[in-house]
């Protein structure tokens, strides 16, 4: 990686140079990156591959117009040339009343650490050790029959934004990640199994053994899977496939779909969405946790937001131009990407976990569903219909009698959203984390 002295006199230049040539204000950001992986599939390495990037991206404002701009070249002449193509491609547009960088007394100017860059080096060797031994572990069952593949990956990167106004800010994360995708087969029927691990520490993962073992469950357990005819039945999705919902709201909530009226939501603040069981946050402070940051990518100051609080909408998923035009003020969720201007965007996200386990819900069901996974989308979320393919098992009398396959859920996320309650499973293993969520009111299935 590179030298933060390296780095910052690229920014200083980068910003010397738009001021120079007649950008009014800009934004710089250096992101420098390692990538590791290997893959294996029946014992054979399939490849393996590491790739070092570093990029420059800015932003340059000419007024009320902008462009965003990338180059990997840092040669003086390169870093000209590419200033020189944002400012003419910005005299170009069209004027946005609502664009602009943060001003000196919006940006953050606390930098604290959240423990989510590990410099742990995993040796190719060892992560090809590390995805044989899962692969192993997940024909731990004579009816897991071949495998799709299994891996590791490993990165590192560490991205430094610099404006005109003053702000600048580092930070660095970490990305550990291993996985198994087995096929397991009975009675001329075949069930997938995968199962995986991340954590932005090495030490935090799941044994390789464990992932295997897990595949290898998932796998059998849908064996011999079949249909039921249509129906309307209380549903429990398990926690893995409930992050769905949260993706949808927050979907929802984000304020280019607020700001443009693309919501079923948008005119909802203040108002009961989901049922009172239903806390909804974002906390990116949390330790050693994906997407922890003290600053947007816009430089403004993160903070522990509550979205939703006992089922009232309480917050938008703001930038600072979303902020402006919908009159309000920022909530530090500006992301962007080195040749994309910024976007609303959650940190780490996630339902607050409830009372009752998995285990009481299912068992006070009787006649019921409990979802593993979704498959396929039509999902609205300006209507908030709904319709997903899914894959699980029916429940009799509160225990899971049968794997069920090729079964569609439908309705309104409205709807949903008001009837879930939250059951007591949560885990942060994941960038958006729920627990498993529980819809008691009848919901309509389609199969057979």
């Amino acid at each position: 990686m590179w030298s933060t002295k390296k780095i910052n006199d690229f920014l200083g230049a980068a910003l010397d140079s738009c001021t120079k040539l007649g950008a009014t204000a800009c934004e710089a950001i250096v992101v420098t990156s390692e990538n590791e992986s290997v893959s294996i599939r029946e014992k054979i390495v399939d490849g393996v591959e590491r790739a070092e990037t570093a990029a420059l991206g800015l932003r340059l404002f000419v007024g009320k117009r902008a462009a965003t701009v990338s180059t990997s070249d840092f040669s003086e002449a390169a870093i000209k040339a590419t200033v020189e193509k944002g400012i003419a491609i910005a005299k170009a547009v069209p004027e946005d009343p609502y664009i602009g960088i943060a001003e000196s007394a919006q940006l953050a100017t606390e930098f604290k650490d959240f423990d989510v860059a590990d410099k742990t080096v995993v040796s190719p060797q060892k992560m090809i050790d590390w995805a044989l031994e899962a692969e192993a572990a997940a024909f731990g069952d004579k009816r897991v029959t071949a495998s799709r593949g299994a891996g590791f990956s490993r990165s590192y990167s560490q991205s430094t934004i610099a404006t005109s106004a003053g702000f600048f800010g580092q930070r660095a994360g970490s990305s550990f990640g291993g996985g198994v995708h087995i096929i397991a087969t009975d009675n001329g029927q075949a069930s997938t199994g995968y199962q995986g691990t991340s954590a932005p520490h090495f030490s935090d993962l799941k044994t390789a053994q464990a992932v295997g073992a897990l595949a290898c469950k998932e796998a059998c357990a849908g064996l011999n899977a079949i249909q039921i005819p249509s129906e309307k039945l209380p549903i429990f999705i398990e926690r893995e496939a409930a992050a769905s919902f949260l993706s949808h709201f927050l979907g929802m909530i984000n304020g280019d779909a607020v700001s443009t009226g693309m919501t079923l939501l948008k005119d909802a603040m203040g108002t009961a969405v989901f049922s009172p069981e239903v806390t909804i946050i974002d906390d990116p402070h949390r330790l050693r946790h994906f997407g922890a940051t003290g600053f947007d990518d816009e430089g403004l100051p993160t903070k522990r937001c509550t979205f939703v609080k006992e089922g009232i909408l309480q917050s938008w998923i703001l930038d600072l131009k979303r902020a402006r035009k919908l009159g309000l003020a920022p909530t530090g969720h500006g992301a962007r990407g080195l040749s994309s201007p910024p976007y609303p965007q959650a940190h780490a996200p996630y339902i607050q976990a409830g009372k009752q386990s998995p285990e009481e819900i299912i068992a006070s069901m009787g006649r019921g569903i409990v979802i593993t996974d979704f498959m396929g989308s039509a999902v609205s979320l300006m209507t908030g219909d709904y319709s997903r393919g899914f894959m699980g098992f029916l429940v009799e009398d509160g225990q899971k009698v049968k794997p069920l396959r090729e079964m569609t859920l439908s309705g309104n996320l409205k709807d949903i959203f008001k009837a879930l309650i939250p059951a007591s499973d949560l885990l942060f293993e994941h960038g958006i984390n729920s627990p498993g969520l529980y819809i008691p009111a009848p919901m309509s299935i389609s199969g057979a």
